[in-house]
């Protein structure tokens, strides 16, 4: 060690005396210097580099672009025209336990009641009715309101008996007919022409339907024929104020509401 030193001073000073052999010197020191340098930049980058890297480099995997849609499978997003008016329906069925109805004969106001349990019978004889007439994916209310309407109707002998059982069915069928009024609002463009009647607009031949399915099924929704008369002009009465819920006026329904003699 000491040598190496003794020859690095001779060194010097033959450096000092050549400008050239100065140069190459300090290109000499700072090459050493580097050499000497690397091994311990090499030590660094074992112990942590390889690991930061590895971390904070986590390769990008490219998901492979969505297949092409199967036509044949359904949408899961969409929901067909039928089960949007049955959804509606319900949802006016719901509200019938804040409904009140008053009773000609003394003035008396009652409350009218449903259950979970017959709601869900109504709204499964709803379903049932369309099923039945292969109206899953049909897109025509002429063809779907009197469908949803009947089944719903024809439930109601099988709900839980009550005392007043006959006003609370004049009360349901009312309601029924009239969310189906309702839920023509915003669907014009599904009163396909073709099944109207020739001698009517495709509204007056939806609201005949309607009016046609709520009157010709009381009796199958568990009513005596003694109050089928009183029952039908009630309906009818529903059917009426419930137009402007359905975006229409009385200059626009023609004869729908009229009834059989």
């Amino acid at each position: 060690m000491a040598s190496n030193k003794h020859d690095l001073h001779e060194f010097d000073k033959d450096l000092n005396a050549d400008p050239e052999k100065n140069t190459c010197w300090y290109m000499y020191k700072y090459l050493f210097l580097l050499i000497s340098v690397l091994p311990l930049l090499h030590s660094c980058y074992e112990i942590g580099g390889k690991d930061h890297l590895a971390k904070n480099s986590t390769p990008t995997i490219q998901s492979d672009p969505d297949p092409d849609p199967d036509p044949d499978d359904p949408d899961p997003v969409s929901v067909s025209l039928a089960s949007q008016i049955i959804e509606e329906l319900k949802s006016s069925l719901s509200s019938f336990v804040s409904l009140s109805s008053a009773r000609d004969s003394n003035r008396k106001t009652e409350r009218i009641t449903l259950s979970f349990q017959d709601l869900d019978l109504l709204i499964a004889g709803a379903e049932k009715s369309i099923s039945e007439n292969n109206l899953e994916n049909s897109e025509n209310l002429i063809l779907i309101l009197p469908k949803v309407a009947e089944g719903a109707q024809i439930s109601i002998k099988g709900m839980t008996p009550i005392a007043d059982g006959d006003n609370r069915t004049m009360s349901l069928v009312g309601t029924i007919g009239a969310s189906m009024i309702k839920s023509i609002n915003g669907r014009s463009q599904y009163l396909t022409v073709v099944s109207a009647k020739t001698s009517s607009s495709p509204l007056e031949t939806a609201l005949s339907g309607v009016t046609q399915a709520s009157i010709s099924n009381l009796d199958e929704a568990g009513l005596p024929t003694t109050l089928v008369a009183l029952a039908s002009r009630s309906v009818v009465g529903s059917l009426v104020g419930s137009l402007d819920d359905g975006g229409l006026s009385k200059n626009e329904i023609g004869g729908a509401f009229d009834l059989p003699p």
